[in-house]
Protein backbone atom coordinates (compact mmCIF):
# COMPACT_ATOMS: atom_id res chain seq x y z
CA UNK A 1 0.00 0.00 0.00
CA UNK A 2 1.26 3.49 -1.09
CA UNK A 3 1.87 6.23 1.80
CA UNK A 4 -0.78 9.36 1.20
CA UNK A 5 2.30 11.41 1.50
CA UNK A 6 4.08 12.40 -1.46
CA UNK A 7 7.92 12.39 -1.46
CA UNK A 8 9.55 15.54 -2.52
CA UNK A 9 12.64 15.19 -4.75
CA UNK A 10 14.85 17.44 -6.17
CA UNK A 11 17.29 16.17 -8.92
CA UNK A 12 20.79 17.50 -8.97
CA UNK A 13 22.56 15.47 -12.31
CA UNK A 14 25.14 17.84 -14.62
CA UNK A 15 24.52 15.24 -17.65
CA UNK A 16 21.03 16.19 -19.39
CA UNK A 17 20.80 12.58 -20.84
CA UNK A 18 20.80 11.16 -17.23
CA UNK A 19 18.95 13.71 -15.74
CA UNK A 20 16.06 13.34 -17.96
CA UNK A 21 16.11 9.52 -17.63
CA UNK A 22 16.00 10.38 -13.57
CA UNK A 23 12.93 12.47 -14.53
CA UNK A 24 10.88 9.44 -16.18
CA UNK A 25 12.09 7.25 -13.71
CA UNK A 26 10.82 8.54 -11.21
CA UNK A 27 7.57 9.87 -12.21
CA UNK A 28 6.44 6.38 -12.71
CA UNK A 29 6.10 6.47 -9.04
CA UNK A 30 2.87 7.85 -7.42
CA UNK A 31 4.52 8.85 -3.98
CA UNK A 32 7.19 10.41 -5.63
CA UNK A 33 7.01 14.04 -6.89
CA UNK A 34 9.61 16.12 -8.84
CA UNK A 35 9.89 19.65 -7.32
CA UNK A 36 13.56 21.08 -8.78
CA UNK A 37 15.89 19.80 -11.14
CA UNK A 38 19.67 21.57 -11.08
CA UNK A 39 22.84 20.72 -13.63
CA UNK A 40 25.24 21.92 -10.61
CA UNK A 41 26.09 22.30 -7.41
CA UNK A 42 25.69 25.82 -6.82
CA UNK A 43 22.03 25.77 -7.89
CA UNK A 44 21.46 22.82 -5.71
CA UNK A 45 22.06 24.95 -2.95
CA UNK A 46 20.05 28.09 -3.62
CA UNK A 47 16.99 25.86 -5.26
CA UNK A 48 17.01 23.88 -1.59
CA UNK A 49 16.43 26.94 0.18
CA UNK A 50 13.48 27.68 -2.08
CA UNK A 51 11.73 24.15 -2.13
CA UNK A 52 13.02 22.62 0.94
CA UNK A 53 13.05 18.73 -0.74
CA UNK A 54 12.38 15.61 1.59
CA UNK A 55 15.24 14.02 -0.53
CA UNK A 56 18.14 15.54 -2.68
CA UNK A 57 19.37 12.68 -5.07
CA UNK A 58 22.50 13.99 -6.38
CA UNK A 59 25.87 13.76 -8.98
CA UNK A 60 29.00 13.40 -6.70
CA UNK A 61 30.73 15.15 -9.40
CA UNK A 62 28.35 18.48 -10.53
CA UNK A 63 30.03 21.57 -11.54
CA UNK A 64 30.68 24.70 -9.75
CA UNK A 65 30.69 22.93 -6.45
CA UNK A 66 31.26 18.93 -5.98
CA UNK A 67 27.91 16.80 -4.85
CA UNK A 68 29.50 15.88 -1.13
CA UNK A 69 30.39 20.14 -0.63
CA UNK A 70 26.96 21.08 -1.58
CA UNK A 71 25.75 18.44 0.79
CA UNK A 72 26.85 19.55 3.72
CA UNK A 73 26.48 23.65 2.78
CA UNK A 74 22.19 22.07 2.17
CA UNK A 75 22.54 20.07 5.38
CA UNK A 76 23.70 23.60 7.74
CA UNK A 77 21.19 25.31 6.94
CA UNK A 78 18.03 22.27 6.23
CA UNK A 79 19.33 19.91 8.52
CA UNK A 80 15.65 17.99 7.74
CA UNK A 81 16.39 17.37 4.21
CA UNK A 82 17.63 13.83 3.69
CA UNK A 83 20.60 13.71 0.88
CA UNK A 84 21.07 10.47 -1.63
CA UNK A 85 24.43 10.70 -3.44
CA UNK A 86 24.05 8.83 -7.42
CA UNK A 87 27.24 8.36 -8.62
CA UNK A 88 29.16 5.59 -11.28
CA UNK A 89 32.16 5.27 -8.22
CA UNK A 90 32.27 2.13 -6.01
CA UNK A 91 34.72 3.50 -3.64
CA UNK A 92 34.60 2.66 -0.02
CA UNK A 93 36.64 5.74 1.07
CA UNK A 94 34.30 8.07 -0.95
CA UNK A 95 31.32 6.62 0.37
CA UNK A 96 33.21 7.08 4.24
CA UNK A 97 33.02 10.85 3.19
CA UNK A 98 30.03 11.19 2.13
CA UNK A 99 28.49 9.94 4.95
CA UNK A 100 30.58 11.89 6.76
CA UNK A 101 29.05 15.27 5.13
CA UNK A 102 25.86 13.99 6.47
CA UNK A 103 24.62 12.12 3.19
CA UNK A 104 22.05 9.88 4.16
CA UNK A 105 22.19 6.84 0.93
CA UNK A 106 24.53 6.44 -1.57
CA UNK A 107 23.73 4.45 -5.01
CA UNK A 108 25.35 3.59 -7.91
CA UNK A 109 23.81 5.02 -11.41
CA UNK A 110 23.73 1.42 -12.79
CA UNK A 111 20.43 0.24 -10.46
CA UNK A 112 17.02 -0.36 -11.78
CA UNK A 113 14.35 2.03 -11.09
CA UNK A 114 12.71 -0.26 -8.69
CA UNK A 115 15.62 -0.27 -6.42
CA UNK A 116 16.16 3.45 -6.36
CA UNK A 117 12.68 4.14 -5.50
CA UNK A 118 13.37 1.44 -2.88
CA UNK A 119 16.32 3.98 -1.74
CA UNK A 120 14.20 6.78 -1.37
CA UNK A 121 11.95 5.57 0.66
CA UNK A 122 14.00 3.71 3.33
CA UNK A 123 15.97 7.19 3.71
CA UNK A 124 13.17 9.17 3.97
CA UNK A 125 12.16 7.08 6.56
CA UNK A 126 15.37 7.98 8.23
CA UNK A 127 17.36 5.00 7.21
CA UNK A 128 20.21 4.80 5.85
CA UNK A 129 20.61 3.06 2.67
CA UNK A 130 24.51 2.13 1.04
CA UNK A 131 24.74 0.59 -2.68
CA UNK A 132 24.95 -3.51 -1.83
CA UNK A 133 28.09 -3.42 -3.90
CA UNK A 134 29.89 -1.54 -1.43
CA UNK A 135 28.32 -2.60 2.06
CA UNK A 136 31.11 -5.44 2.08
CA UNK A 137 33.84 -3.20 1.36
CA UNK A 138 32.78 -0.65 3.98
CA UNK A 139 32.30 -2.77 6.64
CA UNK A 140 35.78 -4.31 5.93
CA UNK A 141 36.99 -0.31 5.90
CA UNK A 142 35.04 -0.11 9.26
CA UNK A 143 37.24 -2.95 10.94
CA UNK A 144 40.69 -1.52 9.92
CA UNK A 145 39.68 2.45 11.53
CA UNK A 146 39.96 2.16 15.04
CA UNK A 147 36.54 2.66 15.84
CA UNK A 148 35.80 4.80 13.08
CA UNK A 149 33.03 7.28 14.07
CA UNK A 150 30.90 6.66 10.90
CA UNK A 151 31.07 2.40 12.05
CA UNK A 152 26.86 2.76 13.12
CA UNK A 153 26.18 4.09 9.36
CA UNK A 154 24.72 0.56 8.52
CA UNK A 155 22.24 0.26 11.99
CA UNK A 156 20.00 3.20 10.32
CA UNK A 157 20.76 5.20 12.81
CA UNK A 158 20.83 9.15 13.06
CA UNK A 159 22.93 9.19 16.39
CA UNK A 160 25.79 11.68 15.84
CA UNK A 161 28.98 10.30 14.97
CA UNK A 162 31.10 10.49 18.43
CA UNK A 163 33.89 7.65 18.50
CA UNK A 164 34.11 6.18 22.48
CA UNK A 165 37.51 5.70 22.28
CA UNK A 166 40.07 7.97 21.35
CA UNK A 167 41.42 7.74 17.68
CA UNK A 168 45.66 8.86 16.91
CA UNK A 169 46.67 11.10 14.95
CA UNK A 170 50.05 11.49 14.28
CA UNK A 171 50.83 9.77 17.31
CA UNK A 172 50.85 13.27 19.22
CA UNK A 173 47.21 13.48 19.35
CA UNK A 174 43.88 11.91 20.30
CA UNK A 175 40.32 12.19 18.62
CA UNK A 176 37.52 12.26 20.98
CA UNK A 177 34.50 13.84 19.12
CA UNK A 178 33.02 15.33 16.16
CA UNK A 179 32.74 18.66 16.78
CA UNK A 180 31.79 20.26 13.09
CA UNK A 181 31.84 18.21 9.39
CA UNK A 182 31.62 19.37 5.70
CA UNK A 183 32.46 19.02 2.24
CA UNK A 184 36.09 18.76 2.50
CA UNK A 185 36.89 17.53 6.03
CA UNK A 186 35.51 16.91 9.50
CA UNK A 187 36.85 18.96 12.89
CA UNK A 188 37.36 17.12 15.95
CA UNK A 189 37.70 17.92 19.52
CA UNK A 190 41.02 16.07 20.71
CA UNK A 191 43.95 16.23 22.82
CA UNK A 192 47.57 16.72 22.92
CA UNK A 193 48.66 13.59 24.36
CA UNK A 194 52.21 14.29 25.97
CA UNK A 195 50.61 17.78 27.56
CA UNK A 196 46.79 16.76 27.96
CA UNK A 197 46.04 20.23 26.49
CA UNK A 198 42.35 20.14 24.68
CA UNK A 199 42.99 21.21 20.79
CA UNK A 200 40.78 21.10 17.38
CA UNK A 201 41.88 18.76 14.69
CA UNK A 202 40.32 19.47 10.95
CA UNK A 203 41.19 16.57 8.69
CA UNK A 204 40.77 16.62 4.68
CA UNK A 205 38.88 13.84 3.68
CA UNK A 206 40.04 10.95 2.13
CA UNK A 207 39.69 11.41 -1.56
CA UNK A 208 40.70 15.42 -1.64
CA UNK A 209 44.65 14.13 -0.51
CA UNK A 210 45.51 13.89 -3.95
CA UNK A 211 43.72 17.41 -5.05
CA UNK A 212 46.03 20.00 -5.59
CA UNK A 213 44.13 22.82 -5.70
CA UNK A 214 42.24 21.51 -2.05
CA UNK A 215 45.77 20.65 -1.00
CA UNK A 216 46.81 24.30 -1.47
CA UNK A 217 43.92 25.92 -0.10
CA UNK A 218 43.99 23.57 2.91
CA UNK A 219 47.82 24.23 3.37
CA UNK A 220 47.23 28.18 2.86
CA UNK A 221 44.39 27.81 5.99
CA UNK A 222 46.91 26.92 7.96
CA UNK A 223 49.53 28.82 6.84
CA UNK A 224 47.47 32.06 7.35
CA UNK A 225 45.80 30.66 11.01
CA UNK A 226 49.71 30.02 11.79
CA UNK A 227 50.51 33.91 11.55
CA UNK A 228 48.20 34.80 14.04
CA UNK A 229 48.15 35.21 17.70
CA UNK A 230 44.41 37.15 18.30
CA UNK A 231 41.90 36.93 20.79
CA UNK A 232 38.69 36.70 18.01
CA UNK A 233 41.13 34.14 15.77
CA UNK A 234 42.06 30.63 15.93
CA UNK A 235 45.61 30.06 15.47
CA UNK A 236 47.21 26.65 14.36
CA UNK A 237 49.70 25.01 15.93
CA UNK A 238 50.48 22.32 14.10
CA UNK A 239 50.18 20.58 10.32
CA UNK A 240 50.76 17.40 8.85
CA UNK A 241 49.10 14.12 7.90
CA UNK A 242 47.55 11.07 9.68
CA UNK A 243 48.50 7.25 9.36
CA UNK A 244 45.70 6.94 6.54
CA UNK A 245 47.68 9.86 4.62
CA UNK A 246 44.99 12.39 5.13
CA UNK A 247 45.98 16.25 5.77
CA UNK A 248 45.61 17.76 9.16
CA UNK A 249 45.65 20.95 11.36
CA UNK A 250 45.59 20.95 14.95
CA UNK A 251 43.91 24.58 16.55
CA UNK A 252 43.00 26.34 19.05
CA UNK A 253 39.65 24.63 21.12
CA UNK A 254 37.21 27.14 21.16
CA UNK A 255 33.88 25.69 22.98
CA UNK A 256 31.10 27.16 21.81
CA UNK A 257 28.35 27.42 19.20
CA UNK A 258 28.06 29.22 15.76
CA UNK A 259 26.12 32.51 15.98
CA UNK A 260 23.92 31.14 13.54
CA UNK A 261 22.82 28.20 15.74
CA UNK A 262 22.49 30.77 18.54
CA UNK A 263 20.12 33.09 16.64
CA UNK A 264 18.03 29.97 15.33
CA UNK A 265 17.64 28.63 18.89
CA UNK A 266 16.98 32.10 20.48
CA UNK A 267 15.56 33.99 17.67
CA UNK A 268 16.58 37.60 16.91
CA UNK A 269 19.21 39.00 19.40
CA UNK A 270 18.95 41.90 21.40
CA UNK A 271 21.15 45.13 19.88
CA UNK A 272 22.85 45.70 23.46
CA UNK A 273 23.81 41.91 23.37
CA UNK A 274 24.39 42.49 19.22
CA UNK A 275 26.92 45.11 19.27
CA UNK A 276 29.75 43.38 21.51
CA UNK A 277 29.86 40.31 19.64
CA UNK A 278 30.63 42.06 16.02
CA UNK A 279 32.99 44.82 17.58
CA UNK A 280 35.35 41.36 17.79
CA UNK A 281 34.04 40.33 14.41
CA UNK A 282 35.88 43.53 13.58
CA UNK A 283 38.29 43.22 15.79
CA UNK A 284 39.20 39.73 14.36
CA UNK A 285 39.01 41.37 10.57
CA UNK A 286 41.02 44.19 10.77
CA UNK A 287 43.94 41.92 11.70
CA UNK A 288 43.16 39.97 9.12
CA UNK A 289 43.11 43.18 6.55
CA UNK A 290 46.13 44.37 7.83
CA UNK A 291 48.30 41.57 6.87
CA UNK A 292 46.48 41.95 3.20
CA UNK A 293 44.08 39.25 3.50
CA UNK A 294 40.48 38.99 2.83
CA UNK A 295 38.52 36.43 4.66
CA UNK A 296 35.66 36.04 1.75
CA UNK A 297 33.42 33.78 3.87
CA UNK A 298 32.12 36.20 7.09
CA UNK A 299 28.76 35.05 7.95
CA UNK A 300 26.91 33.76 11.18
CA UNK A 301 28.39 30.08 10.88
CA UNK A 302 31.29 31.22 10.70
CA UNK A 303 31.15 33.16 13.70
CA UNK A 304 31.85 30.85 17.15
CA UNK A 305 30.11 32.50 20.26
CA UNK A 306 31.67 30.68 23.50
CA UNK A 307 29.80 30.86 26.63
CA UNK A 308 32.09 33.75 28.01
CA UNK A 309 30.66 35.85 25.16
CA UNK A 310 34.19 35.78 23.48
CA UNK A 311 33.67 34.79 19.57
CA UNK A 312 35.93 33.28 17.25
CA UNK A 313 35.68 34.15 13.18
CA UNK A 314 36.65 30.64 11.93
CA UNK A 315 37.00 29.19 8.38
CA UNK A 316 39.40 30.60 6.12
CA UNK A 317 39.69 27.62 3.56
CA UNK A 318 38.74 31.37 0.90
CA UNK A 319 41.01 33.41 2.51
CA UNK A 320 42.87 35.02 0.00
CA UNK A 321 45.71 37.89 -0.35
CA UNK A 322 44.82 40.61 -1.59
CA UNK A 323 47.99 41.30 -3.40
CA UNK A 324 48.62 38.22 -5.19
CA UNK A 325 45.22 37.32 -6.66
CA UNK A 326 46.82 37.94 -10.11
CA UNK A 327 49.91 35.17 -9.15
CA UNK A 328 50.44 31.76 -11.64
CA UNK A 329 49.47 30.01 -8.51
CA UNK A 330 46.43 31.62 -7.07
CA UNK A 331 43.50 29.08 -5.92
CA UNK A 332 40.79 29.87 -8.19
CA UNK A 333 40.59 30.50 -11.82
CA UNK A 334 39.84 34.55 -12.53
CA UNK A 335 36.04 35.26 -12.32
CA UNK A 336 35.29 31.87 -10.02
CA UNK A 337 32.89 32.65 -7.21
CA UNK A 338 33.56 31.18 -4.54
CA UNK A 339 31.53 32.00 -1.08
CA UNK A 340 28.10 31.56 0.62
CA UNK A 341 25.74 33.58 -2.02
CA UNK A 342 23.21 35.11 0.87
CA UNK A 343 26.31 37.29 2.35
CA UNK A 344 28.51 38.19 -0.75
CA UNK A 345 29.20 41.16 -1.97
CA UNK A 346 28.18 42.46 -5.09
CA UNK A 347 31.69 42.71 -6.27
CA UNK A 348 32.20 39.01 -5.28
CA UNK A 349 29.22 37.94 -6.88
CA UNK A 350 30.85 39.54 -10.13
CA UNK A 351 33.91 37.67 -9.95
CA UNK A 352 36.01 40.82 -9.68
CA UNK A 353 38.98 41.30 -6.82
CA UNK A 354 38.16 41.92 -3.65
CA UNK A 355 39.31 44.28 -0.94
CA UNK A 356 38.47 44.53 2.82
CA UNK A 357 34.91 46.25 2.09
CA UNK A 358 33.37 43.23 0.60
CA UNK A 359 33.91 41.53 3.95
CA UNK A 360 32.36 44.25 5.71
CA UNK A 361 29.05 43.91 3.07
CA UNK A 362 29.42 40.01 4.98
CA UNK A 363 29.51 42.01 8.07
CA UNK A 364 26.66 43.81 7.21
CA UNK A 365 24.55 40.65 5.65
CA UNK A 366 25.06 39.08 9.27
CA UNK A 367 24.39 41.98 11.09
CA UNK A 368 21.18 42.39 9.34
CA UNK A 369 20.08 38.73 9.95
CA UNK A 370 21.11 38.98 13.53
CA UNK A 371 18.80 41.69 14.08
CA UNK A 372 15.81 40.70 12.65
CA UNK A 373 16.30 36.81 11.96
CA UNK A 374 16.04 36.58 7.95
CA UNK A 375 18.00 37.56 5.11
CA UNK A 376 17.37 41.04 3.17
CA UNK A 377 16.96 38.73 -0.31
CA UNK A 378 15.24 35.55 -0.96
CA UNK A 379 15.87 34.04 -4.50
CA UNK A 380 14.41 31.20 -6.55
CA UNK A 381 17.85 30.44 -8.30
CA UNK A 382 21.81 31.18 -7.44
CA UNK A 383 21.32 33.47 -10.70
CA UNK A 384 18.52 35.45 -9.23
CA UNK A 385 20.64 35.90 -5.94
CA UNK A 386 23.44 37.30 -7.54
CA UNK A 387 21.26 39.76 -9.54
CA UNK A 388 19.93 41.14 -6.15
CA UNK A 389 23.40 41.16 -4.77
CA UNK A 390 24.81 43.57 -7.23
CA UNK A 391 21.48 45.41 -8.31
CA UNK A 392 18.72 45.49 -5.59
CA UNK A 393 18.82 47.82 -2.45
CA UNK A 394 18.51 45.79 1.18
CA UNK A 395 14.81 46.67 2.41
CA UNK A 396 14.76 48.67 5.78
CA UNK A 397 11.37 47.36 6.52
CA UNK A 398 12.21 44.57 8.61
CA UNK A 399 14.90 46.37 10.31
CA UNK A 400 12.14 48.83 11.34
CA UNK A 401 9.28 45.59 12.44
CA UNK A 402 12.44 44.29 14.62
CA UNK A 403 12.33 47.78 16.85
CA UNK A 404 16.03 47.89 15.59
CA UNK A 405 17.46 51.61 16.56
CA UNK A 406 18.22 54.11 13.84
CA UNK A 407 21.62 54.48 14.61
CA UNK A 408 22.14 50.88 13.84
CA UNK A 409 20.27 50.79 10.56
CA UNK A 410 22.14 53.25 9.17
CA UNK A 411 24.97 51.10 10.21
CA UNK A 412 23.70 47.81 8.31
CA UNK A 413 22.49 49.83 5.56
CA UNK A 414 26.28 51.77 5.29
CA UNK A 415 27.73 48.52 5.23
CA UNK A 416 25.31 46.95 2.09
CA UNK A 417 25.99 49.88 0.29
CA UNK A 418 26.22 48.78 -3.28
CA UNK A 419 29.25 50.74 -4.43
CA UNK A 420 32.46 49.76 -1.95
CA UNK A 421 33.43 53.28 -1.66
CA UNK A 422 30.05 54.19 -0.14
CA UNK A 423 30.88 51.83 2.97
CA UNK A 424 32.91 52.25 5.41
CA UNK A 425 36.46 51.99 4.40
CA UNK A 426 38.09 49.55 7.08
CA UNK A 427 37.08 47.31 10.45
CA UNK A 428 38.19 49.92 12.21
CA UNK A 429 36.49 52.32 10.97
CA UNK A 430 33.02 50.12 11.07
CA UNK A 431 34.05 49.42 14.89
CA UNK A 432 34.25 53.04 15.58
CA UNK A 433 30.98 53.44 14.21
CA UNK A 434 29.72 50.50 16.60
CA UNK A 435 31.04 51.57 19.76
CA UNK A 436 29.14 55.09 18.90
CA UNK A 437 26.24 52.90 18.70
CA UNK A 438 26.68 51.00 21.68
CA UNK A 439 27.30 54.44 23.97
CA UNK A 440 24.09 56.14 22.94
CA UNK A 441 22.42 52.73 23.60
CA UNK A 442 23.30 53.23 27.31
CA UNK A 443 22.29 56.49 27.29
CA UNK A 444 19.04 55.64 26.58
Amino acid sequence: MVDARSISVMIAEDESVTRMGLKFTLETFPDVSLVAECSDGLSVILQALVTKPNIILMDIGLPKIDGITAAAKVKEVLPGTKIILFTNKEDANLLRTALSAGCEGYCLKKMCGQDLHSAIRKVDAGKVFIAPELEAAFLSMERKIDKCVFSNALKDTAASPAPEVATVVSEAYEIEMVLGKGGMGMVYRGRHRATDRAVAIKILHPEFTNDPTVLRRFQQEADILSKFCHANLTSVSDYGRTKFGEPFMVMDFCQGRSLDSVIRARGVLDPQICLPLFLQVCSALQVIHEAGLVHRDVKPANIILSDDGEIKLVDFGLCKETAIVERALKLTNTGEVLGSPSYMSPEQCLGENLDARSDLYSVGMSLYEVLTGELPFQANTFYEMFKMQVQKEAPREPLIKAFVPAAIEDIVLKCLAKSPDARYQSAHDLAQALRQASLCLQDH
